[in-house]
C-alpha cells in the first residue's frame, strides 16, 4: 500500500505518525508556482517559515497558531524540542478528582496516589511473554517514560501496583529481576563529557549495587561487568531499561563532530547488550528516532521493532475507545465548560489531538499530553506543540537547501520506512532515497 506523505522527512526525524488527514493549503497549491532559486529561497527565513509551517501542520493539525505565536522561531535551541526540562509523561492518568500532574509520569507513583491509569498491562504482558530485545520509537511526552516504569514495576514483582488491573489475572509468579534503568532524558548534552558523566553516574550507582571490578575502564566494560555480577548473584537475568537512547544524538545533530563522539560512545555502550545475551532477560529501549550505524540496530539482529507493529499501537497513546471508557465525565464536563453540545466536543477532541497513525489500518491515537491538559484546564490548547520548537530540522533545511516543495506527491510505504539508513550531515536530496536515520 502507498502512502502519501508531504512532509516525510520531518515524519521520520520526529518518528512520529503517518497522517493520511488533507492539508488543503498545502494541495490547492499552484503546481506551476516553482522555486528556481532553491538556495536563496531557503535563505530567506520568512519563505523557510512558512514552508516548513504548511508541512508540519500536515502532520499536526491545529498546532498553525503555536507557530506563528513563537516569537524566538530561530532562537530556539534543540533542547528545547528534545524537551529535558520536563519530565516525558502527563500521559495515561488523570486524578479521579480530575487533575493532570504532568510531572508524574512514574507508575508506581499514579497508583499509590489514587491516579487513574488507563490500563496497558495486557499489552505489557504480551510482549514481555513474547520476546527479549524491544525498541519503541514515539514522539516525545507520548507515554514512553510511563511505559517503562510499568514495566520496571513488572519486573520488580510488585504485584500490589497491579491489582486491578488486566496484569493482575495474568500473570501467577511475580518474579524479581535484577533491573538496569537508564534515563538519558534529564541531561543537556553540549559536549563529549556531558554523556560520559550521565553515564559515569548510572554506571556508579549500579556498581555500588552489584559490586565493582578496578580493571574495567571503559563504560561498556563496566557495563558488561555490572549485568554479569547482577546474573551472578541474583541468579536471574537482568532486565535493562533505556529510556530517550538517542537524546545524545538528536540535540547534536546540528554539531557532526560532537554527534559522531556519542555515536562512537553508544555504539560500544549498546553494543554490550549483544554480545552478553545470555545474561539478559530482557532489553527494552525507547526513542523519537532510530539511528542506523548505532550498534544496537545494526548488530543486534534479534531487536524487535515494536514502532510501526499494529499488534502494538496503542500501547502508548490513547484511543478513542479509552477516553469514552476512562474520561467520558471529563468529556462531559468539558462540553459543558465550553458551551457546546457532546458530540461536538468528541468531535473537536478528535479533530485537534487524534492525528496519529502509526500503521496505515490503524485507529488515530490521541496525543495523550495536550488531551489530558485539556482536560485539567478545560480549554482546548496547543499545548503538546508549544513544549518546543524543531529548530534542529530548521537548521538541517537552510543548510541544505532542500525543497520541501519535492514532495508534494511522493510516496512511500510502510516497509520502506522501516528500513535503516545512517543520518549523515544533509537531508537527502530526494524524499526517495530517505530511508531513516
Amino acid at each position: 500500500m502507498k502512502i502519501n506523505l508531504n512532509i516525510l522527512s520531518a515524519g521520520l526525524l520526529l518518528a512520529t505518525a503517518v497522517s493520511f488527514s488533507s492539508c488543503d493549503d498545502f494541495l490547492t497549491r499552484d503546481p506551476q508556482d516553482t522555486v528556481t532559486d532553491v538556495p536563496s529561497f531557503w535563505n530567506n527565513e520568512e519563505n523557510l517559515r512558512t514552508s516548513f509551517l504548511d508541512y508540519y501542520t500536515y502532520f499536526f493539525p491545529g498546532y498553525r497558531s503555536s507557530w506563528e505565536r513563537a516569537d524566538n522561531f530561530a532562537e530556539t535551541n534543540v533542547a528545547d524540542w528534545t524537551d529535558d526540562n520536563a519530565q516525558e509523561e502527563a500521559t495515561l492518568f488523570t486524578k479521579v478528582a480530575p487533575t493532570t500532574d504532568a510531572d508524574n509520569w512514574n507508575f508506581e507513583k499514579i497508583r499509590k496516589d489514587g491516579y487513574l491509569y488507563i490500563d496497558k498491562t495486557a499489552l505489557i504482558y504480551q510482549l514481555v511473554k513474547t520476546g527479549s530485545y524491544y525498541f519503541l520509537s514515539r514522539p516525545r511526552r507520548f507515554g514512553k517514560s510511563l511505559l517503562l516504569s510499568t514495566l520496571e514495576a513488572y519486573f520488580q514483582g510488585k504485584k500490589e501496583l497491579f491489582e486491578g488491573l488486566a496484569m493482575e489475572k495474568l500473570e501467577k509468579d511475580w518474579i524479581r529481576y535484577p533491573i538496569l534503568h537508564l534515563d538519558l532524558n534529564a541531561e543537556r548534552y553540549s559536549d563529549p563529557g556531558a554523556l560520559e558523566s550521565i553515564l559515569r553516574r548510572y554506571l556508579n550507582l549500579w556498581e555500588d549495587l552489584w559490586g565493582k571490578d578496578e580493571r574495567e575502564i571503559t563504560p561498556s566494560d563496566r557495563f558488561t561487568g555490572v549485568i554479569r555480577r547482577a546474573y551472578e548473584r541474583t541468579g536471574r537475568r537482568v532486565v535493562i531499561l533505556v529510556d530517550e537512547y538517542d537524546k545524545p544524538l538528536l540535540q547534536a545533530i546540528g554539531n557532526p563532530e560532537l554527534q559522531e563522539a556519542y555515536r562512537s560512545i553508544l555504539k560500544a555502550f549498546y553494543g554490550v547488550l549483544k554480545s552478553m545475551d545470555g545474561y539478559i532477560r530482557l532489553a527494552f529501549l525507547t526513542g523519537v528516532t532510530k539511528f542506523g550505524k548505532v550498534s544496537v540496530f545494526s548488530d543486534l539482529n534479534n531487536l524487535m521493532d515494536l514502532s510501526m507493529d499494529n499488534r502494538y499501537v496503542e500501547i502508548c497513546g490513547i484511543t478513542e475507545k479509552e477516553i469514552h471508557a476512562y474520561l467520558d465525565d471529563e468529556v462531559k464536563e468539558l462540553a459543558d465548560t465550553q458551551m457546546t453540545t457532546y458530540e461536538e466536543t468528541c468531535l473537536k477532541l478528535k479533530q485537534r489531538y487524534d492525528g496519529y497513525h502509526f500503521t496505515a489500518k490503524s485507529e488515530g491515537i490521541y496525543n495523550p499530553f495536550s488531551l489530558l491538559n485539556t482536560f485539567a484546564k478545560m480549554e482546548f490548547g496547543d499545548y503538546w506543540f508549544e513544549t518546543g520548537t524543531p529548530s534542529y530540522l530548521v537548521e538541517l533545511l537552510k543548510h541544505t537547501h532542500y525543497d520541501l516543495y519535492e514532495m508534494a506527491n511522493t510516496e512511500t510505504d510502510a516497509d520502506r520506512l522501516r528500513l535503516e539508513q545512517s543520518h549523515t550531515r544533509h537531508l537527502p536530496k530526494r524524499v526517495s532515497d530517505h530511508q531513516g536515520l
